[in-house]
C-alpha cells in the first residue's frame, strides 16, 4: 500500500511476513505526483532500482529506498500453518501478527497472534511444531539462490539486533545501516532530536548480528550452487562460487536437507488441507526435520531446550547462551 501521512506510516509498521507484490503500487505511483520512499525486502528494493532505470516516471517519484534484513520469504501457507495450530482452518484467517510483542518476553522469543472473526489466540512459537524460521518450511525456491541478506542496494537497511543485550528487550532493537547522505542525515536528525538512541557498531558486530543469514547465503549458497551443477540444473550467476568439497561434507548434507524440507512442505501441506488433517503434515515432515537436527533424540532435546529457554528470565537466558556458545535452540 501507499502511505501518505505519518499516521498511516505509524499504523502500518511492524513485521509482515505474508507474501506480497508491489506491481499495483508501482502502477499507482505512475499516476501520482510527489516523492516516495519504497520499503521492502532486498529483492524488492533491487527490483525497484531496475524499474527506476527503465521508467522515467518512477525514477522521478521514487527518491529513497529502505530494505528490511531478510532471512527468506515464505508462501502464504506459512500463515495458514501457524493459524491452524490455533484451530483456525486455512482460508478462515482474518488477521495475523507474526511478531506480537509481549511485555517481559524478550524480542527473540516470538509470539504469534491470529484472529478469525471473534476467535483469537496468542502463542509463543516454541509451542508450535517446526515453526523455527531457519528450518525453511514453505520457503520460496528463489530464496535459495539469493545472496543479499541486508538489502545492499538500499539507502537505509533495518533489521533485528540479534546480539546480547538487545535480544532481551521485549520492544525490540534495530540494526541500522546507512548508505547515502540523505539516510545519514535522517538518522543523525533523529539522534539530535532525541527520537533515536544510537550505539555505533563495528562491521564485525553488524555481521555477527546476522550470522546465520550470512552463512546461509555464503557457505550455504556455495553448496546449493554445487548441487545444481552436479544435477545439471540451471542457477543464476552469483558472487559465490560453487563449493563441491563442502557439498560432500556433513554441512553440505544439512544444507541440502534444508532445501528438501522447503520443497516437501508445499506439497505435504496441500495434502493436509485436502484431507483436513494438520497432524498428517506434522507426521510427514517430522522425519526430515529430525534428520536436519541430527536425530530424533537431538530434536527432542532442542524442543525441550527451547521450551525452557523461552520461560527463563532475560538475565538467566544470557548466562545460558554464554555457556552454550551463544547458540539458539529455536
Amino acid at each position: 500500500v501507499i502511505s501518505a501521512s505519518i499516521d498511516e506510516v505509524m499504523g502500518r509498521r511492524k513485521s509482515r511476513y505474508h507474501p506480497q507484490s508491489l506491481d499495483r503500487v508501482m502502477a499507482d505511483l505512475r499516476t501520482r505526483s510527489g516523492r516516495y520512499a519504497v520499503v521492502g525486502v532486498p529483492c524488492f528494493v533491487t527490483a525497484t532500482h531496475h524499474l527506476r532505470r527503465q521508467d522515467p516516471a518512477l525514477a522521478e517519484r521514487i527518491v529513497f529506498t529502505v530494505a528490511l534484513v531478510c532471512g527468506h520469504l515464505k508462501s502464504a501457507r506459512f500463515s495458514d500453518y501457524l493459524a491452524w495450530h490455533s484451530a483456525i482452518r486455512p482460508g478462515a484467517l482474518d488477521e495475523i501478527d507474526y511478531r506480537h510483542k509481549v511485555e517481559d518476553r524478550p524480542a527473540n522469543r516470538y509470539a504469534i497472534s491470529v484472529r478469525s472473526g471473534d476467535q483469537s489466540s496468542v502463542r509463543g512459537v516454541e509451542t508450535i511444531p517446526m515453526s523455527d524460521w531457519g528450518i525453511g518450511l514453505f520457503k520460496l525456491g528463489a530464496c535459495d539462490v539469493c545472496d543479499d541478506v541486508v538489502g545492499e542496494t538500499a539507502d537505509l537497511s533495518c533489521g533485528d539486533a540479534w546480539l546480547p543485550p538487545f535480544m532481551s528487550d521485549w520492544r525490540g532493537d534495530n540494526l541500522v545501516i546507512t548508505r547515502s547522505e540523505l539516510a545519514e542525515q535522517i538518522v543523525a536528525d533523529g539522534q539530535s532530536s532525541g527520537q533515536l538512541e544510537l550505539i555505533d557498531w563495528t562491521v564485525e558486530q553488524a555481521a555477527a548480528s546476522q550470522a546465520s543469514g550470512l552463512r546461509h547465503r555464503r557457505e550455504g549458497l556455495a553448496v546449493r550452487l554445487a548441487a545444481r551443477q552436479r544435477d545439471g540444473r540451471w542457477a543464476p550467476s552469483k558472487r559465490v562460487a560453487p563449493d563441491h568439497v563442502a557439498l560432500r561434507s556433513d554441512y553440505g548434507s544439512m544444507i541440502q536437507l534444508r532445501e528438501q524440507i522447503a520443497l516437501t512442505s508445499h506439497a505435504a501441506f496441500a495434502r493436509a488441507v485436502a484431507h483436513d488433517d494438520l497432524g498428517a503434515f506434522d507426521v510427514e515432515m517430522r522425519p526430515l526435520v529430525s534428520r536436519y537436527h541430527g536425530s530424533r533424540s537431538k530434536t527432542a532435546v532442542r524442543s525441550w531446550g527451547a521450551r525452557v529457554l523461552h520461560r527463563t528470565p532475560p538475565w538467566l537466558e544470557r548466562s545460558i547462551r554464554r555457556l552454550t556458545g551463544g547458540r539458539r535452540f529455536s
